[in-house]
C-alpha cells in the first residue's frame, strides 16, 4: 500500500464511507493465522494463543473464521502476543 493511495477527509465526505477499505485489505503483505470463536475471545481479552508453527513470521494478522481482521499478533517463542486488537463493530442501534 502506498501513501498515494490515500484519500483525504474531503475525498472520503465526497465518496462516503464506502470508499474506505476494510482492515483486512491493509495487513496482506503478513502471514495470517484464522481464529476460532475461543481464540478470538482469548486475543480480545489480551492473552497469547499457542501456535507451534516453526515457519510462523514475528507479526501475524489474526483473522476470525469469516475472514474479519480481529488483530496484529507478535510472535513470542511458540506463542502468538496479541500487540493491536481492533475494535468490536456494534450492530446499527447498539452501544460501542
Amino acid at each position: 500500500h502506498q501513501l498515494s493511495d490515500a484519500l483525504s477527509l474531503e475525498q472520503i465526505e465526497e465518496l462516503g464511507v464506502g470508499a474506505l477499505r476494510a482492515p483486512r485489505e491493509m495487513v496482506t503483505a503478513l502471514a495470517h493465522v484464522t481464529l476460532d470463536a475461543d481464540g478470538v475471545r482469548d486475543v480480545r481479552h489480551g492473552k497469547s494463543i499457542s501456535w507451534p508453527e516453526e515457519s510462523m513470521a514475528s507479526e501475524v494478522a489474526a483473522m476470525d473464521e469469516s475472514g474479519d481482521l480481529v488483530g496484529i499478533l507478535v510472535r513470542r517463542g511458540d506463542r502468538l502476543k496479541p500487540d493491536v486488537i481492533l475494535a468490536l463493530r456494534s450492530a446499527p442501534g447498539e452501544p460501542q
